[in-house]
């Protein structure tokens, strides 16, 4: 009481670091905001003890110093992700990818972007930087949707494009340097003919159809199922399926287009699918809900189910013919091209057979190369 007012300058202060005896460093500062405010910075790279002493200019000191115990965290570079898509592409050299980057950091981005590189050709020694971006920004997390044009890229069969995303914080060392960015994983874009990925597309719905032949079933085992609640479980199950399935349907479909694919029979067939299983999943759920009304005892709530059950069959159905028919073109493709490669080869033998007997008469040749020469015609 009665002291006068305390100084910075007559403050004495001490700085340890908890577990290690050390000391503050030089850039640390302490200034007097007011008579009873301090103000002291430093860098805090470790967990820190403040103890501060004030005195005031008469050299009255505090009872007790002030005692104060600072946690630091580190600070984390930042996270950076490629979410779309959600995994490695394969595509034509005239696609159109969607994706998408996520960065975010703990305190605040500074800049955010992504990045595509091309794996090295034969011949050349490092992967190709193609495109890519960085922006400014101060937020902790950031989003950047783009669309990727290969033909763009002069992108060919063969190639693999790596996307990446990329991100750096505004942290800064003591003298001042810069982290580099941080870049993502890499997702993987394997560049292929439209041809190859026709016959992968075709194969996927293969694959598709027989899902369509199990879910078929699965309905007809419910209907034959006697009790209500079994079958409502059962089919609020088979919902969930279907509408799976129709989005396999919708993938393919939109594959299709962003690889610049013109197969209109195929694309006509997962058209039809997607949307017979658009209605059998609206019918399943119908049908479900129909059937927990008759579990609750409501009359004529079985009725409703038997014909949203029905519907359900029907577009099932419906949605195996659209896919068994790209079954039959495949199998008419797959006879035509290897129809194709034996004539390539008859071919090729051919004019192997008659190397050397050009222009000859068949009387001029031997009867070796004469019986060569018929059995190859014969083939």
């Amino acid at each position: 009481a009665g002291a006068s007012a305390p100084t910075a300058e007559r403050s004495a202060w001490t700085m340890r670091c908890i577990g290690t005896g050390g000391q503050p460093s030089a850039s640390s500062e302490l200034t007097m905001v007011d008579p009873h405010h301090w103000r002291l910075r430093w860098r805090a790279g470790h967990p820190a003890e403040i103890l501060l002493q004030p005195f005031d200019t008469d050299g009255v000191q505090a009872p007790e110093p002030a005692r104060v115990a600072i946690r630091t965290m580190p600070d984390r570079p930042p996270a950076v992700s490629v979410t779309e898509p959600a995994t490695d592409e394969i595509v034509t050299p005239v696609a159109r990818v969607q994706f998408q980057v996520e960065a975010r950091d703990d305190l605040s981005l500074a800049e955010s972007g992504w990045r595509i590189d091309r794996q090295q050709r034969s011949g050349e020694s490092a992967p190709v930087p193609l495109q890519g971006t960085m922006s400014a920004i101060e937020a902790v997390e950031a989003t950047h949707k783009e669309t990727l044009d290969l033909a763009s890229l002069q992108a060919r069969p063969g190639d693999v494009l790596l996307l990446r995303g990329a991100a750096r914080d505004g942290w800064r060392q003591e003298d001042g340097s810069r982290r580099e960015p941080v870049l993502s994983d890499p997702r993987r874009i394997q560049v292929v003919d439209a041809p190859t990925l026709e016959r992968q597309v075709r194969q996927q719905v293969q694959g598709l159809r027989e899902v369509v032949a199990r879910l078929e079933q699965a309905q007809q085992d419910i209907v034959g199922e006697k009790e209500a609640a079994p079958a409502m479980r059962g089919q609020a199950g088979l919902g969930e399926r279907i509408r799976q399935a129709q989005a396999s349907a919708t993938r393919l479909a939109d594959r299709l287009v962003r690889n610049g694919l013109q197969e209109q029979a195929l694309a006509e067939s997962l058209h039809e699918a997607r949307e017979a299983g658009q209605l059998a999943s609206t019918g399943s759920a119908s049908a479900a809900e129909a059937l927990a009304r008759a579990v609750q005892g409501e009359s004529g709530a079985g009725g409703e189910a038997s014909e949203a059950q029905a519907q359900v069959r029907d577009e099932l159905r419906r949605m195996g013919e659209a896919l068994d028919r790209n079954d039959r073109t495949s199998t008419a493709q797959r006879r035509a091209e290897r129809l194709t490669a034996q004539i390539q080869q008859l071919r090729s033998d051919l004019r192997e057979a008659s190397r050397g007997s050009e222009g000859r008469l068949p009387e001029m040749l031997d009867a070796d190369r004469r019986r060569a020469l018929q059995d190859q015609a014969e083939r």
